[in-house]
């Protein structure tokens, strides 16, 4: 067992500290961090992918996505959720993989699903992960 699994299962979360005068500022800081890292985590895995599917997204954008983890757009725009980065990396690579097949299939075929196996060969974790973890993922930031 590793060391953050030690300290959750004895109670200690990892903690994080970032000084502001008030909540509100707090949230936006917390909320620019988070979409910071998702941005640059999408950006490397997105051109992984992109380059196993021979396709070039036109822009990357990470933001408030309430109902799905992601899009693609027909102006070749990939979108994705915020929260994609408080998953486990697999997933999030998942996410990755899953919209940058859409660059070569706007739909969700066989050789749809055929793309994203080329991409990454057992997708199936990432999507099960989401399908038992989606909603509380979703939940997270939600206006109270």
């Amino acid at each position: 067992m590793g060391a953050a699994s030690r300290a959750i299962e004895e109670g200690l979360w990892p903690r994080l500290i970032a000084p502001a005068p008030d909540l509100a500022l707090f949230e936006a800081r917390l909320l620019r961090f988070f979409k910071e890292q998702a941005r640059a985590e999408l950006i490397d895995r997105v051109a992984h992918h992109a380059v196993t599917l021979g396709v070039k997204p036109e822009r990357i954008q990470v933001k408030e996505l309430r109902s799905r983890w992601g899009s693609c757009s027909s102006d070749r725009v990939l979108a994705f959720s915020w929260r994609v980065i408080l998953a486990p990396p697999f997933v999030l690579d998942y996410l990755a993989a899953h919209e940058t097949a859409h660059l070569r299939e706007m739909n969700h075929s066989r050789r749809f699903w055929a793309h994203v196996r080329r991409c990454i060969p057992d997708y199936e974790a990432g999507r099960q992960w989401l399908h038992e973890h989606g909603c509380g993922l979703h939940a997270i930031g939600m206006a109270r």
